[in-house]
């Protein structure tokens, strides 16, 4: 029974200095992503915003979470969740740059009249 039992997982004693350096980390970057929404870039701005949002993430999940010293099994877990969500966002643009553009009804004005008999 003793090779089934919950190891211990411990963080290195220097966490508490990473976790201070990371939290300064995390507050630039939520700065940075402020400062990016006042700049227009076009199409551009959502490849920003979501490159600083996986930063962030990748922060989160390593040093907050303990996913950096955690065993290889949760690494996995980890890493199958990111494998996941490509896949789901890969599908979902696929699918919205595979659609037609549908005409606005603000573009035809008469579409929008009702007809009464």
């Amino acid at each position: 029974m003793e090779k089934f039992a919950c190891r211990k997982i411990s963080a290195p004693r220097r966490f508490p200095k990473a976790l201070r350096r990371n939290s300064r980390r995390a507050a630039s970057r939520t700065y940075l992503t402020v400062q990016a929404a006042k700049i227009d870039l076009g199409p551009w701005n959502i490849v920003l915003a979501l490159t600083i949002a996986t930063i962030k993430m990748s922060l989160v999940i390593l040093f907050f979470m303990h996913g950096k010293y955690s065993p290889k099994r949760t690494q996995l877990v980890i890493i199958s969740g990111f494998f996941w969500l490509a896949i789901m966002l890969g599908l979902t643009l696929t699918d919205y740059t595979a659609r037609k553009p549908e005409p606005s009804r603000s573009a035809n004005p008469s579409a929008a009249v009702i007809h009464r008999a």
